[in-house]
Order: structure tokens, then sequence, then C-alpha cells
């Protein structure tokens, strides 16, 4: 007999978590190859040529991933955030994302449009920081939803 996960009100439909995760995915793996790319040095001008190219590619797709995700989360906003918020359900992880997310759409803002200088520098650290462990706020968020949905079993 095949059983059916109940959802609750909150619960993000399938679209919604595909989008997210692809998303995360995405952004996060482009960011990592990007990062990569950049921190690499060689001398060898073949070598310069595939690392900048692989880096403007990845660039591209993160910001893209980035807009795709942005719109993403808005949905989110409207529906599972704003409904857990009343809920009382998982609010410590759950601004904990929001205030992720925001901090690295800020600093993307400063990263494409500040001069060069410390404060740039700083909002480029925030990023990759704050950027290679997002899927871990995100982890987290989920394990503790699910963890509650099972204590409920």
């Amino acid at each position: 007999m095949k059983t059916s996960k109940k959802r609750t009100a909150w619960d993000l439909d399938l679209w919604t978590k595909r989008l997210v995760y692809a998303g995360l995915a995405v952004l996060t793996l482009s960011g990592i190859v990007w990062l990569i790319m950049h921190t690499l040095k060689t001398d060898v001008p073949a070598e310069m040529m595939v690392m900048q190219a692989v880096k403007s590619w990845s660039m591209r797709l993160h910001a893209f991933a980035a807009s795709i995700s942005l719109i993403t989360l808005g949905a989110v906003w409207a529906t599972h955030s704003r409904l857990g918020w009343q809920l009382q359900k998982n609010r410590v992880t759950g601004v904990l994302n929001i205030a992720v997310w925001l901090l690295l759409a800020l600093t993307a803002y400063c990263l494409g449009y500040m001069p060069d200088g410390e404060f740039r520098d700083w909002s480029q650290r925030l990023h990759w920081g704050f950027g290679i462990a997002l899927p871990l706020f995100v982890w987290l968020h989920m394990a503790k939803s699910s963890s509650r949905k099972n204590a409920r079993r």
C-alpha cells in the first residue's frame, strides 16, 4: 500500500522546491567555478584564455541563476515564509536564511557597482563566504523542519 506524504499549508509545492534547489545548486557551483578560476594563476597564454572564458561563462550563469532564484524567493516569501512566521515554525533558521539571501543580494550589488577599494574587497569576501555557506543554511532550515515533522509521526 502506497502512503502519500501529507503536505502542510506552509510546505512548498514540488515545482517551487525544484526551482529553489536547482537555483541554489547552479548558484553554488557556478560561484565556486568562478572563484577557482579567479584564484588560479598561470603564465601560459592558452591556459589564460581558457580560464578567462570559463570565468566569464560561469559569471553569466551565476547572474542568470541569481535572477531566477530571487524571483523564486519572492514566491517563497509570499507564501511559505509569511505563513511559517504566523504559525511560529522554524523562525530562527528562516530569518537566518532570509538574512543570508539579502546579504548576498546586497554584496552582489556592491560587487557590480562599487569602485575598487576596501569596501568592495569586504563585499567580495562576504559574498564568497556566505555564498559557499548558503547551502548549509538552507539544509539547516530543511533539517529542522524534517525533524519536527518526524517527531509528530
